[in-house]
């Protein structure tokens, strides 16, 4: 592309001489436009729609109207820099005419081409200059008076040398020109805020220190306070001196006021975050929550016990396999389609269900998931929420109760028969030892009978403890030697033992005292003496003991402290595993086919 030509500067001759007018065009048309007349009449005219001549040159001496005439009636927004030709001129007037301003130069008659040309050239770029100069302050008075800013200079005695109207609006007066000339604290009366200004500024112009972002309360000017930030900095001459100081001010009233409601929103918001996350952590029952994506967001506490895992590590693609989830038979894999919390994602209602959650082949939990979807503000599903409800407890309680009344019931069919029993029991006795007496000392049937009698006697203490278990029989416990109980029963014990078992009683000359029902210990005696019988079937040792033991306070929950009576009954058998003993305690449960 080539570079377009510099516009050339217009330049006016005015001269009654059209030869003289010739001779300039001449020496002045190769470097600048030339507009030309000989009337200075037609050169006013023409100045009135050409605002852009950058030089005139009249000559002094015209018909109707001197060049001095002509220069005094130009129109005040011409910018053009005045040249006089003169041949017959008072020297000295022109020369205070150039020195006031009124004349940028004069040449004298006959002119020197190039003294001429010189003194066009000067006064070409002075002209040039001024429009610059006059375009800057043009654009400085827009910048200013379309500011929302206050924007202020000051000389050094801090007096208002320019404002604008923002400014004026500031500090509460109509009109920017109120300002011009005077100083703050003849505007304002606030004494406090004005000496406060007074300091910063003196700062300001004696130490080149900018104050930055300076922000205080004007309550004088209205009934609500105004909050300004203000900002000065020195303004230098070319040589650097400080001549004033430069202000900007900016209402930040309602900027202030926007933090203040923030920070309100802020301290409201983290109180109402740490109100519910204390609510999420005492919840008994786990919270999780998942974007749109399925990755999980939030695990309180209960969740995070309940998974073994925290949200960072989980996702709805993942928790199946990483927490163990299990349909409620303890034995199926969840299938995804069957996840709760997928289908909560997936825009489906509330959705409920029992699993499990297992560690390798153990069941750790019982687990009531209950998942719904996570919407935002307009209804659109944004994620899932699940609700995690340990029922391990609760199952337990279910299963104890059932089986309560599994025993309640056994109990009371247990103790209808039992008494029915008993009643037979009563009259095979009665019988029996009426038989009994009647029978010579020496008759061998009296064996029989005997046998007959004693099995009775074990039936009889059957019954007792299938009424005990029903609570239809009345315990009494008594005071007694524990040593008698044992020899007691003993010769009934080595009559329903096998001959290939021993017996081997050991009673401690020193064993004390027990209070207890003598029928319910001589049943748990004959249990466990048959009990053992059972576990030996090829023979074995059946010891029975009785000690006194002073256990000391070591702590041991199993072994309180105190003085006990102690029983030992012990065999050679083959022993229980550790699920039998689990259940020793269970009353009818047993190894016995």
């Amino acid at each position: 592309m080539h570079a377009q030509p510099a516009t050339k500067q217009r330049v006016l001759l005015v001269d009654d001489e059209p030869q003289v007018l010739v001779a300039l065009e001449d020496l002045l048309g190769d470097d600048y436009e030339i507009f030309k007349t000989t009337s200075p009449q037609a050169a006013l005219e023409l100045l009135d729609h050409e605002r852009d001549i950058a030089v005139i040159v009249t000559d002094q001496q015209m018909p109707r109207m001197t060049g001095e005439e002509l220069l005094a009636t130009l129109p005040a927004q011409s910018e053009a820099q005045r040249i006089i030709v003169t041949g017959f001129a008072d020297v000295q007037a022109l020369i205070r005419a150039v020195n006031s301003g009124q004349l940028f130069a004069y040449v004298q008659k006959p002119w020197n081409p190039n003294d001429l040309r010189e003194k066009v050239d000067r006064a070409a770029h002075q002209f040039r200059l001024c429009r610059r100069l006059t375009t800057e302050r043009q654009l400085l008075h827009q910048l200013l008076d379309h500011s929302p800013d206050g924007i202020y200079f000051k000389d050094r005695d801090r007096r208002f040398v320019e404002a604008n109207r923002a400014y004026a609006r500031m500090v509460g007066l109509a009109d920017r020109d109120q300002l011009l000339g005077k100083r703050l604290e003849e505007v304002l009366e606030d004494i406090g805020l004005n000496s406060e200004v007074e300091r910063e500024e003196s700062d300001v112009l004696q130490n080149a220190a900018s104050a930055l972002d300076t922000i205080r309360s004007y309550a004088s000017l209205g009934a609500e306070p105004r909050w300004l930030s203000e900002t000065r900095a020195p303004v230098r001459a070319q040589e650097g001196t400080i001549v004033g100081l430069v202000g900007i001010t900016r209402d930040v009233t309602d900027r202030l006021s926007a933090q203040r409601a923030l920070a309100e929103s802020e301290s409201v918001l983290q109180k109402q975050t740490s109100l519910f996350n204390a609510i999420l952590e005492g919840l008994a029952e786990g919270v999780v929550v998942t974007d749109h994506q399925g990755n999980f967001l939030l695990c309180n506490r209960e969740a995070e016990r309940m998974l073994g895992l925290d949200a960072n590590a989980l996702a709805v693609s993942n928790w199946i396999r990483l927490c163990g989830l299990y349909e409620s038979d303890n034995r199926t894999p969840l299938a995804p389609g069957n996840d709760p919390l997928a289908q909560a994602v997936a825009g489906v209602e509330r959705t409920e269900r029992e699993i499990c959650l297992r560690s390798g082949d153990a069941l750790r939990l019982r687990v009531g998931l209950i998942a719904t979807p996570l919407r935002g503000v307009y209804g659109e599903v944004i994620g899932g929420i699940g609700l995690l409800r340990d029922l391990t407890e609760h199952r337990d309680m279910e299963n104890r109760l059932s089986q309560a009344q599994k025993m309640d019931a056994l109990g009371r069919l247990a103790g209808g028969v039992a008494h029915d029993f008993n009643n037979l029991l009563s009259v095979i006795q009665s019988c029996g030892e009426l038989l009994l007496r009647s029978l010579p000392s020496n008759d061998p049937k009296r064996i029989e009978l005997g046998h007959i009698l004693n099995a009775s006697q074990r039936a009889a203490l059957l019954t007792r403890q299938l009424l005990s278990f029903s609570r239809q029989s009345v315990v009494q416990p008594k005071t007694l030697l524990l040593n008698d109980v044992v020899r007691a029963i003993d010769p009934m014990l080595r009559r329903v033992i096998s001959e290939h078992i021993e017996v081997i009683t050991r009673l401690g000359d020193d064993a004390g005292l027990v209070r207890i029902d003598a029928g319910q210990l001589e049943q748990v005696i004959l249990n466990l003496a048959l009990n053992a019988r059972d576990a030996m079937p090829n023979g074995g040792v059946l010891r029975i003991e009785t000690s006194n033991r002073v256990n000391s306070d070591d702590g041991d929950p199993r072994q309180p402290a105190g003085d006990f009576v102690v029983l030992t009954i012990r065999d050679t058998g083959t022993g229980m595993g550790a699920e039998t003993q689990s259940k020793m305690f269970e009353p009818f449960f047993t190894t016995k086919e």
